[in-house]
């Protein structure tokens, strides 16, 4: 089931990130349908937990779009870049071929569906 953004910091909105290695796929077995997406986030702590969820309002534009929020922790953590993993899976699949993950600044990356 698909997540829905949760509530950032105002610092957290405002970071620079680096998004690479993004792989989407439609999962076609036979009861096990569904539309998966991984990569990985460099963020500027290691306490930063990136989050992929749909966005609010639904994008309906020909083309799948997730937003990437950073969800920062209660706690200080030590300014050391940090490359972590994330991922998003939603029952059944995309009907659409392009993915756009989207951060607070916009578009951050597209990514053809396989």
């Amino acid at each position: 089931m698909p997540r829905e953004a949760p509530h950032l910091s105002s610092e957290a909105q405002i970071m620079t990130i680096d998004i690479d290695n993004f792989v989407a796929i439609n999962d076609k077995r036979p009861g096990k349908e569904a539309f998966r997406v991984f990569g990985t986030v460099t963020v500027a702590n290691p306490g930063i937990e990136p989050v992929l969820s749909t966005p609010s309002p639904r994008h309906r534009g020909g083309w799948e779009v997730l937003r990437l929020d950073l969800i920062e922790p209660d706690s200080p953590s030590m300014a050391v870049m940090t490359t972590k993993p994330v991922a998003y899976e939603q029952a059944g699949i995309s009907p659409w071929t392009d993915l756009e993950i989207q951060g607070c600044e916009g578009r951050l990356k597209i990514v053809t569906i396989d």
